[in-house]
C-alpha cells in the first residue's frame, strides 16, 4: 500500500488545478529491462495509480508508444516495440478501456545519442501512455462531501452513511491516497464517541445477480468483504476494541443505480456504508 500511495502521489492530479470540463493531457512512463516485454508488478501498480487518478473523468483518447534500444537488429526491435505497447493496451482493457480511444504504436530502436553502450540505454526502452481527459472541479465536488463522516455522531441506530470519500483502486480492496484523510476522520468519530459501535458494509460495482468481484490482491472473489475488513483492520490497528466493530460484504446485492450506464453510476455502486448499530 505504501508503493501505491508513492505512486499516486506522483501522478495526484494537474486536474486539480483545472477549470471545469477543460481538456488535459497526462503521460505515464514505463521502464523495461532488456528484450523484456511483460508488465512487472510495479508497472501494473503504476497504470492502475494513473487510471485512477482519472477514474472519475472523461478519457477522451490514449496513445501508447512504445520503443526499444539499439541493442538486437532493427526488425527484431520493431516487434518488441510493438509487444510492449500492445501488452499495455491489452492491460486497459482488463480495465475497462474501451479499444475505440487507444491507438497503439510500436516505434521500434532509438538509437544512442553518442556511443553505444554494451548494457544499452534503459531510457529508451520505454512505453509511454499518452491520455487525454476532460476534468471537472473536483475540489468543488469533492468539499461537499467532507461532513459525510463527521455525521455518524448525529445518526441514529440503524441508520445507514454512505463514505462517498472512500474511493478503492480498481478491482483491489485497497483504498487510494487520496481517502486516507477521510479514513482517519472515520477514526477520530469512533475516538470521540466512545460508546458508538458500528457495522461496515463493502459493496461494489459492475457485477450483476448479488454476485461477488474478483479481488487481484488475494486472487478471490470476496472484493467487498475485503474492502469491508480493510477498513475494520484499519480501525483495529488504531486503537479501536473489536468489540465497537462488525463488517461484512454484501458483494452488487444492494447498487444504488441499477443498470450502471455510467462511470458515475459505477462509483455509486462501488462504496461502503456505515451501520449505527449502537450509541
Amino acid at each position: 500500500m505504501f508503493r501505491v500511495f508513492i505512486v499516486c502521489s506522483i501522478f495526484l492530479c494537474n486536474s486539480f488545478y483545472s477549470k471545469a470540463l477543460a481538456v488535459n493531457a497526462d503521460t505515464l512512463r514505463l521502464y523495461y529491462n532488456i528484450n523484456v516485454k511483460s508488465l512487472s508488478n510495479l508497472q501494473l501498480t503504476q497504470l492502475d495509480s494513473f487510471l485512477l487518478c482519472h477514474h472519475s473523468q472523461e478519457i477522451l483518447n490514449i496513445k501508447i508508444i512504445a520503443y526499444a534500444d539499439f541493442l538486437a537488429n532493427a526488425e527484431y526491435n520493431k516487434t518488441l516495440s510493438q509487444h510492449r505497447a500492445d501488452n499495455v493496451k491489452q492491460y486497459l482493457f482488463t480495465n475497462d478501456i474501451s479499444s475505440k480511444i487507444i491507438q497503439c504504436i510500436g516505434m521500434g530502436e532509438l538509437p544512442p545519442e553518442l556511443y553505444k553502450q554494451p548494457q544499452g540505454i534503459k531510457e529508451n526502452r520505454r512505453v509511454e501512455i499518452i491520455l487525454n481527459y476532460n476534468t471537472r472541479d473536483i475540489r468543488k465536488h469533492n468539499s461537499a462531501e467532507k461532513t459525510t463522516t463527521v455525521e455518524i455522531s448525529k445518526a441514529k441506530n440503524g441508520e445507514h452513511i454512505i463514505m462517498k470519500n472512500f474511493n478503492f483502486l480498481p478491482a483491489r480492496h485497497y483504498l487510494t491516497a487520496v481517502s486516507q484523510p477521510e479514513l482517519e476522520v472515520l477514526l477520530n468519530t469512533l475516538v470521540e464517541n466512545p460508546n458508538l459501535e458500528i457495522e461496515i458494509q463493502g459493496h461494489i460495482c459492475c457485477e450483476y445477480k448479488g454476485n461477488d468481484g474478483f479481488d487481484k490482491d488475494t486472487y478471490t472473489n470476496n472484493l467487498s468483504v475485503n474492502r469491508a475488513k480493510y477498513i475494520y483492520d484499519y480501525l483495529i490497528k488504531n486503537g479501536i476494541s473489536s468489540d465497537r466493530l462488525q463488517y461484512k460484504g454484501l458483494g452488487s446485492s444492494k447498487p444504488l443505480i441499477y443498470p450502471e450506464n455510467s462511470i458515475d453510476d459505477e462509483d455509486k455502486n462501488r462504496r461502503v456504508e456505515i451501520v449505527i448499530v449502537k450509541k
